[in-house]
């Protein structure tokens, strides 16, 4: 698992250096999701690719990214792909002495249309546990209001808030491509 969050991180940071069809959402203080415009979406263009070559191409990248796509993945051919996963690392906690990773369900929307992909804010799932022993935590959007005082993050959250984010962003990045929708792949 380390090293596909370790994939999925250099192909997010290098799909920001390239800065095409990259999606980003940050973490609000009510623990949702929001573009950077404060939509719950956001439109990624796909220029010259007809809704089929977008499918496929979410398609495959999908097959690359999970174990078991067809247990994570629900389709609407040549229309839209939804993905339901559990990441057993979608935030940590930090108490006074160490760090525990958190885990939980999210859940992406990607609607195709000719020349473009509408992304979906992403939601993560209320229940939450910790990964070392499987303990309930707080429910997702309880934990990051405890984040924040008077609508800001607090600066001691603030790895937790960009770890998070990242995170998400890393995995809806590699299922689009993360810069790559307009390569063909060579083997």
């Amino acid at each position: 698992m380390k090293k596909v969050l370790f994939s999925l991180a250099l192909l997010f940071v290098a799909g920001v250096c390239l800065a095409q069809n990259t999606a980003t959402f940050k973490l609000t203080t009510f623990g949702s999701f929001a573009s950077e415009e404060g939509k719950d979406y956001v439109v990624i263009p796909f220029e010259g690719k007809n809704a089929h070559q977008i499918f496929q191409l979410l398609c495959a990248n999908v097959n690359k990214l999970y174990k078991n796509p067809q247990k994570v993945m629900s389709v609407v051919d040549d229309a839209s792909v939804s993905i339901r996963a559990y990441d057993s690392k979608i935030t940590y906690i930090k108490d006074l002495i160490q760090s525990f990773n958190v885990g939980g369900y999210y859940n992406l929307n990607f609607e195709i249309k000719d020349g473009r992909v509408k992304v979906s804010a992403p939601i993560i799932d209320e229940d939450l546990t910790r990964t070392a022993n499987g303990a309930r935590e707080k429910d997702f959007s309880r934990m990051v209001k405890s984040w924040a005082k008077d609508g800001v993050f607090k600066d001691k959250f603030a790895k937790q808030v960009d770890y998070t984010e990242t995170n998400i962003n890393s995995i809806i990045n590699a299922i689009l491509g993360a810069g790559k929708a307009n390569e063909e792949e060579e083997w």
